[in-house]
């Protein structure tokens, strides 16, 4: 899954006009446009937002963080 979303993410920025206006509707069915390059940095920084989340309850729970950082597994 990593490796598949990596070459779509490379396609999108390869091939997408980054201040392209997408227009959205969301959860709660209001409607929305933002470009390109604002929505894809709101993918990463909330994907972030989840994962210490996630590591918030597993203290709570007294088990060990998980480690979510992207370099980490890709060290050599």
């Amino acid at each position: 899954i990593d490796k598949e979303n990596f070459e779509l993410t490379k396609q999108i920025l390869a091939e997408k006009d980054l201040n392209e206006k997408v227009d959205y509707i969301t959860s709660t069915g209001e409607s929305y446009s933002n470009v390109l390059n604002e929505l894809l940095f709101h993918v990463v920084n909330h994907s972030s937002y989840h994962r210490a989340q996630i590591n918030s309850e597993l203290k709570i729970l007294g088990l060990k963080p998980l480690i979510t950082d992207y370099v980490f597994y890709k060290r050599q």
